[in-house]
């Protein structure tokens, strides 16, 4: 066991127990004094070496508390960068949706002209095809039935002169 370094209150009790060395009854007074006060001071030593421990308890829970709150302020870190990453990529996505829709409609105008220029073309065709078909029966009233395109086309040609 430790030996106690004296502190004021045990100097005092001990001082008292050699106060007067011809008062025996004194010195029994002083002594149990001081066995009452070595008592009190065990006690409350106990109770502060007690309270000592729990609070030590208590610091290890609340480091452990912290390291976790630590841990997770990390972990709230990297998730905070990876959604900031995930969402420049998704404006990027955005973005590229957008420009890719203004091909599109860019094709899609283009698209119609091209729709319009072939329906055009084919109304034009048909009305060829009309003016052939007028001319062919008006041939054929005429008894030019037995007629090649080519000798059609000819007899056109020189019936328009």
């Amino acid at each position: 066991m430790n030996p106690l370094k004296p502190t004021p209150r045990t100097d005092a009790a001990w001082a008292k127990t050699f106060e007067d060395d011809e008062d025996q009854c004194r010195a029994g007074n002083a002594a149990s004094d001081m066995r009452d006060e070595c008592a009190t001071l065990e006690r409350e030593l106990a109770t502060l070496t007690v309270e000592r421990d729990q609070l030590r308890a208590e610091f290890e829970k609340i480091a452990v508390i912290a390291a976790q709150t630590q841990d997770r302020n990390v972990s709230l870190k990297i998730e905070r960068k990876q959604l900031c990453h995930e969402a420049e990529r998704t404006d990027a996505i955005y973005q590229r949706a957008c420009e890719l829709e203004h091909e599109l409609r860019a094709e899609l105008v283009t698209a119609k002209k091209i729709l319009n220029e072939e329906t055009n073309r084919a109304e034009r065709a048909e009305a060829e095809l009309a003016t052939e078909r007028a001319r062919l029966d008006y041939l054929q009233e005429w008894g030019f039935d037995f007629l090649t395109r080519a000798a059609i086309d000819a007899a056109l040609k020189e019936a328009a002169k």
